[in-house]
């Protein structure tokens, strides 16, 4: 039984380590190290998301098989199932484990009878990493199939933590040093991936963009292809057939090891081309693309967030105010809480900087 006193010294070396700087990847491993001295874990993965689609955009993980990363994705976008990342991003509280929500009845589930039994893994403990302006990541905490899960204190401390956990990741979009996309990036690149989720070619600016996004082998990489690319070519395969909206293909936008921004999509073929299935391009992202991402973490509030779109398009203060129906007074109100957030004092100043942000991180997403 481990002592209050340990859970809150852990809680409180796991908020401190949230303002401490360090990038994505420090951050989860040490939030996966310190939480682990309080709770048992025998397996673990941290995700980073896209905010404005909520896939998956990097990972880090322990003592998970690489092969199983697209099984879970595919149950996560595809399968009817209790207790899933994106339900736990809208829920009343982000934090749940399986047998809370099953009531220890596991087989329940059918990402416990087809994944994790068969790893040896029983109840696993998953949070959505939100704060104000989104959530910006999700971890999932395994326990060995045993018969004792996690306990209600243990849920306790990953949810006092998330909000912390929120804001740290939301930081490292800010501070992560960056370089710019130049001109010798490559451009665009093209990959097609055949039916069983395998890279059958590739452009050599294809090939770049998925070495970049593995980051060196920082994060989980399958059969060639880094967690970004494996969600969004789930995420297409749940859509059933392929004949959906244009609104509702996939597409995430991610940063590469090396700090550039990409934007990632996938489509299918009309008919079978020898095996091959499935369309993926990789993209330089532009300042559209970022829009949201970048706007979001600035931690602006939805009404902020409107607000600087208005802005950005040129509208004028009489016309946001007539279009919102809030008086003038409120729209400079908000003016003045969204350049003191960005750090700008004018709409001119606050354009150049999330638009240099966009094409330049190093030159716009510095300063928090």
């Amino acid at each position: 039984m481990v002592s209050a006193a340990r859970y809150e010294r852990v809680r409180r070396e796991l908020v401190a380590a949230c303002y401490e700087g360090l990038d994505s990847y420090a951050l989860r491993r040490k939030a996966v190290a310190l939480f682990s001295q309080a709770v048992p874990v025998e397996a673990s993965f941290f995700a980073t998301t896209d905010p404005a689609t909520l896939l998956h955009t990097s990972a880090v993980s322990a003592d998970m098989p690489v092969e199983s990363t697209p099984r879970f994705l595919h149950n996560e976008f595809a399968e009817a199932d209790v207790n899933k990342f994106r339900s736990l991003a809208r829920a009343r509280v982000p934090v749940q484990s399986l047998d809370a929500i099953t009531g220890g009845h596991r087989s329940d589930s059918v990402r416990y009878t087809d994944i994790l039994r068969p790893l040896g893994l029983g109840d696993e403990m998953r949070a959505a990493l939100r704060s104000r302006s989104g959530c910006w990541g999700f971890i999932c905490l395994h326990r060995e199939d045993a018969a004792a899960g996690f306990a209600a204190q243990e849920l306790d401390l990953l949810a006092a933590v998330v909000p912390h956990l929120a804001e740290g990741l939301r930081r490292t979009v800010l501070a992560d040093s960056a370089v710019s996309a130049g001109a010798d990036d490559g451009g665009p690149g093209v990959a097609l991936i055949d039916e069983d989720g395998r890279v059958a070619a590739a452009t050599p600016a294809a090939s770049r963009w998925l070495d970049e996004l593995a980051h060196g082998g920082r994060q989980p990489r399958r059969a060639g292809l880094p967690i970004a690319a494996i969600a969004v070519i789930e995420r297409l395969r749940a859509l059933g057939d392929g004949r959906a909206a244009d609104d509702a293909v996939p597409r995430v936008t991610a940063r590469t090891g090396a700090g550039r921004w990409v934007v990632l999509h996938a489509s299918r073929f009309a008919g079978s081309v020898d095996g091959l299935r499935t369309t993926l391009v990789i993209e330089p992202a532009g300042p559209a693309h970022l829009a949201d991402t970048i706007v979001a973490a600035y931690g602006l509030t939805a009404r902020e967030k409107d607000i600087t779109a208005r802005l950005l398009r040129g509208q004028s203060a009489k016309r946001i105010a007539d279009e919102c129906r809030i008086s003038p007074h409120t729209v400079r109100d908000h003016c003045k809480a969204i350049f003191d957030k960005v750090g700008v004092s004018s709409r001119g100043e606050l354009a150049a900087t999330l638009f240099r942000g966009a094409t330049d991180p190093a030159g716009g997403l510095a300063r928090d």
